[in-house]
């Protein structure tokens, strides 16, 4: 037995000539048990401190320190900037050890700080308010000058150490951890050795594909790599870590270096270096075309962007992405496919007919489901789609006998609950979710309202009513097929017209229950609707022209005191003002903080003199949030805010700002162009949203207090827009689509690779565990759909419970266009057309057919064989 940590001279002693070391570039081995340690639970933040205030606590640790937490309160302040630092005392000095600067600090977040050199002794962690108003939590039973902290630490463990004939065995405790050092380089963008970095990919035995990128300029792995067989790979060789029992390894990274600890029951791990990439990504879907180039980067942008991020994960595993991620993975030779059937057959169901909105959460975790009623009824939606496209690649009919009855109930629950037959679109009647501002989110896009008439949900009863009523036909049940596809057609009529805009050439995002249009230049909705088969040609050229003429449309915050500390508690019909002088403005709100929700208020906007110009009734309000009242055009001047509240229960909360305004209050202008930025100011994908908007949020954001462009649902954007992008645009011309691609692509090349911490190449601010400016690869799985848009942009592939569709659309610049280890019906298939033809090869056989220019042909099975027919069906029949 060996005591650990063991360098990396030893390491290649033991194992010998059996490790190459060019391969392997572990520098230290160990095994230790985790124990976490800390200050109890947790309960409300401490006393608020000011700026320039300093809190900290001290602890002393019997073992190595890893990581310490704390969770920070900041009062729904967004411009809260605040300094963490870990100091190590008691040696006759104080010596920083880890620090944090945190502009902003976002409310209500775990922040950690790692030592480099983890040590036992003498800690302080201290907590340092630069500007705004924040606090740590306290523990339970503590006095509200004290801090809640939890921390990680090491205790060393002795380990065995045995050469193998292909490498190195390591023998720990069944409860300990393996862990072992990489060099690396926590900041800048380079994965090269050059430059001291251990590797350039992670590959796993179930097919995840992780670019190294993915874990630079930012502390810890964003998950878990989980498997039998993980590869560290550099160039086209480097060390493979086995378990037989299954390993799980998480990652964190330091200035130089990077610490892997892996997990295996057994507690037995063996490390080899007769590994190659190509054996590792061999079964990996592989793109063809006539430019070999663009083929291999779109194959290597599919690799790094659907295959990275765990196949079974929290997000992964909700059931809004199931019509999304059976799409980018059912078809594939990898674990991905697999945990597709598996996340959708444990969905909960409840007897209505409800999925739940994921597999561990019958509601959408925020706000407190507890409390509000955070179902989303998209969440069905999404289960009926992905489970039909699952079938249509798997051909498992087993599965399917457990699934169809779960559809049918579902999409019956939808029909019938929410007026689809009375009113030709989803009517979403959940009292928490009626589309006004305060409400809450009824699908992915989960901070601004979604209820009532929602477009985004009515794209998504399109797809689920079109994907059932292909599989009732298949299934014989012709009657319940008609009256889906009736209702398709329906849904298909009314959202063009109830939900165009045809003053801006696109359509709109909800129509709440009051009656108002919101309309913030969605693109992810025009899209994915044109992509999905809605809107009438012309719409979708006139939605096209938007996207590549129009101009964001931005506003001015003419007065902003951002909120700070506590509320002012509002008494019952006894109203509170705010006085404020203003350059001309058009919209004034207040925030609003509720213990009550059922109690309503009035807003109402007064001159100086006390002439009332504008009045807004409140039925209900919220937790928290902005409160606004469109007031017109406003001059210059001096005005006064009231709210009066019906009863106890709500207050509105202090602010500050450099006028002296004592509570929050804002006020804006109308809307005015700013540039034409659609595409050039992310340039992998189009804003989200093109026209600011300040105000019409659920409770859990305050938009005006951000900049626009700094949230991915308010003028940043999220990656996987661009694959519907494409696919639309194909649908009008192959050619733009193709144009679109590669421009995607050469972002995409560049060296973070669309991944990693901030910033990214460009200076992105990329959201993860908080909130930022684009959404890439954590947690966005969700990214794979843009190289995936080929295949349905370029082969018009479209599974379907009878067969595979192929219906081939290639851009004039190529010849030749197509796609390798597709599993279909469990035959490896590689699909491949030009311009007048398709040919599928599986391993037994070549079939061929002849396509004219907009038609189609089907992959079918025949008996004991596969067989490839032209259809007569032309571009746009689904």
């Amino acid at each position: 037995m060996t005591i650990t940590p063991v360098v990396r001279d030893d390491l290649l002693t033991v194992a010998g000539r059996a490790l190459d070391p060019s391969r392997f570039p572990v520098r230290r081995l160990w095994a230790a048990r985790l124990h976490t340690v800390g200050a109890g639970s947790v309960r409300q933040p401490s006393a608020p401190m000011s700026p320039g205030q300093t809190r900290a606590v001290e602890f002393d640790l019997d073992h190595p320190l890893s990581v310490v937490r704390v969770r920070l309160h900041t009062f729904g302040s967004t411009a809260t900037e605040v300094v963490l630092a870990l100091v190590r005392t008691g040696d006759g000095e104080d010596t920083v050890v880890a620090s944090e600067h945190l502009h902003p600090a976002i409310d209500q977040v775990w922040y950690e700080l790692c030592p480099a050199l983890p040590s036992a002794g003498c800690y302080e962690l201290r907590v340092t308010v630069v500007c705004g108003t924040a606090a740590p939590a306290a523990p339970e039973g503590a006095d509200d000058n004290s801090i809640a902290w939890q921390a990680e630490t090491v205790e060393y463990l002795p380990l065995e150490l045995l050469a193998t004939d292909d490498g190195l065995r390591v023998h720990g405790a069944t409860d300990a951890v393996i862990g072992f050092e990489l060099p690396w380089r926590y900041d800048g963008y380079s994965v090269s050795a050059s430059d001291g970095v251990g590797f350039d990919t992670v590959i796993s035995c179930g097919g995840r594909y992780v670019p190294a990128q993915e874990f630079k300029r930012t502390p810890t792995w964003p998950f878990s790599i989980d498997d039998t067989e993980v590869a560290f790979l550099s160039g086209p060789t480097g060390f493979v870590v086995r378990s037989t029992a299954g390993l799980s390894l998480t990652g964190q990274m330091f200035i130089d270096t990077m610490t892997v600890t892996a997990r295996a029951s057994d507690g037995v791990i063996d490390f080899s270096t007769t590994v190659q990439r190509d054996d590792l990504t061999q079964r990996l879907p592989r793109f063809e075309a006539s430019d070999w180039e663009l083929a291999e980067r779109l194959t290597r942008f599919y690799w790094e962007r659907a295959l990275s991020w765990p196949f079974r994960d929290y997000t992964a595993s909700a059931v809004g992405w199931r019509h999304w991620m059976t799409r980018v993975l059912s078809w594939t030779d990898t674990d991905g496919a697999a945990s597709q059937a598996v996340d959708l057959a444990e969905t909960p169901q409840d007897e209505a007919g409800w999925l739940w909105t994921r597999t561990d959460c019958e509601g959408w975790p925020f706000p407190d489901p507890t409390r509000y009623d955070t179902r989303h009824p998209s969440a069905s939606l999404s289960y009926v789609a992905g489970m039909v496209t699952h079938y249509s690649w798997t051909g498992d009919d087993d599965w399917l006998a457990t699934q169809l009855p779960r559809a049918r109930r579902a999409m019956t629950h939808i029909i019938d609950s929410y007026g689809v037959r009375e009113y030709g679109l989803l009517v979403n009647s959940i009292p928490d979710q009626d589309g006004q501002a305060g409400s809450l989110g009824s699908h992915y896009w989960d901070i601004v309202p979604g209820g009532h008439k929602d477009a985004y949900a009515n794209v998504l009863l399109y797809e689920a009513l079109i994907q059932l009523a292909r599989l009732e036909r298949h299934c014989g049940e012709d009657e319940r097929a008609v009256d889906l596809a009736g209702l398709a057609e329906r849904v298909k009529r009314t959202f063009e017209t109830e939900f165009w805009n045809d003053t801006d050439g696109r359509f709109v995002q909800n129509i709440d229950v009051a009656g108002t249009v919101h309309d913030y230049g969605a693109t992810y909705l025009n899209l994915e609707a044109l992509a999905l088969g809605l809107g009438t040609d012309e719409q979708a050229r006139r939605v096209l022209n938007w996207l590549d003429t129009g101009n964001s449309e931005l506003t001015d915050r003419v007065v902003l005191a951002s909120p700070s500390g506590d509320s002012v508690r509002l008494g019952s019909g006894v109203p509170a003002e705010q006085e404020f002088t203003a350059a001309g403005f058009r919209s004034v709100a207040a925030l609003v903080t509720a213990t009550d929700p059922a109690v309503g208020f009035t807003m109402t906007l007064l001159s100086r003199d006390g002439t009332e110009l504008a009045r807004r009734r409140f039925e209900r309000w919220w937790d928290r949030g902005w409160a606004s009242l469109d007031v017109g055009d406003q001059p210059p001047g001096d005005y006064r805010l009231r709210l009066t509240a019906d009863a106890a229960g709500l207050g509105w909360q202090r602010g500050s700002n450099d006028d002296g305004i004592a509570l929050s209050l804002a006020a804006v202008s109308g809307h005015h162009p700013g540039a034409r930025d659609i595409y050039s100011a992310w340039r992998f994908a189009p804003r989200a949203t093109t026209r600011r908007n300040d105000f019409w949020y659920t409770f859990g954001w305050s938009g005006v207090e951000t900049s626009y462009g700094d949230q991915v649902q308010d003028g940043g954007t999220s990656l996987y827009i661009s694959g519907f992008d494409i696919e639309a645009r194909a649908r009008v011309s192959p050619d733009l689509a193709w144009q679109r691609l590669i421009e995607v692509l050469d972002r995409a090349g560049e060296p973070d690779l669309l991944c990693g911490g901030g910033p990214l190449w460009h200076g992105e601010i990329p959201q993860a565990a908080l909130p930022g400016q684009v959404g890439v690869d954590n947690p966005f799985p969700e990214s794979g759909l843009v190289p995936f848009a080929a295949l349905p942009a370029f082969l018009g592939l479209d599974p379907r419970p009878d067969g595979l569709v192929l219906r081939p659309n290639l851009p004039r610049v190529l010849d030749r266009f197509g796609i390798a280890n597709v599993i279909w019906r469990g035959v490896r298939l590689r699909i491949v057309a030009d311009h007048e033809s398709l040919t599928v090869t599986t391993p037994t056989s070549v079939l061929t057919c002849r396509v004219d220019p907009g038609c189609a042909a089907v992959l079918c099975q025949a008996a004991d064989r596969l067989a490839l027919h032209p259809l007569s069906t032309r571009k746009g029949t689904r």
